[in-house]
C-alpha cells in the first residue's frame, strides 16, 4: 500500500528531477503471474457491498471472475483463495488505519 499512495509525489519528483527515495527504488518488481492476480484483486475490490465499513469481496464475484477468465476447475480454487487472503490482509490494514485514528 506504501508504493501506490505514494505513486503521485514520486511521478512528480520524476518529472521535475529529484532524487528518488530509498523505499521506491527497493519497490518490488511485480512478475506475469502476480499481476494477474492483482489487477483481479482491484477489479474485485469494487464489487464490495457498501456499508458502514469496508466489507469482504464476495467470494461468489472472485468465483466468476475466475471463470470468466478461463480458470479451471484445478486452478480456480487456488484463485479463491489467493484472492480471499490478499482481502484478509487489505481489510486487516484497513481496520489497523482506523483504528490509529
Amino acid at each position: 500500500m506504501q508504493y501506490s499512495e505514494k505513486k503521485f509525489s514520486i511521478e512528480s519528483g520524476m518529472e521535475k528531477g529529484r532524487e528518488l527515495p530509498q523505499w521506491y527504488l527497493d519497490e518490488p518488481s511485480i512478475s506475469v503471474e502476480d499481476s494477474f492476480y492483482l489487477k483481479a484483486f482491484i477489479i474485485l475490490g469494487t464489487s464490495r457491498i457498501n456499508g458502514m465499513t469496508v466489507n469482504h469481496i464476495p467470494w461468489d464475484k472472485i468465483l466468476d471472475y475466475g471463470l470468466k477468465f478461463g480458470l479451471d476447475s484445478e486452478n480456480i480454487d487456488s484463485f479463491l483463495g489467493i484472492i480471499m487472503e490478499m482481502d484478509r490482509a487489505f481489510l486487516k490494514e484497513i481496520s489497523k488505519k482506523t483504528a490509529s485514528k
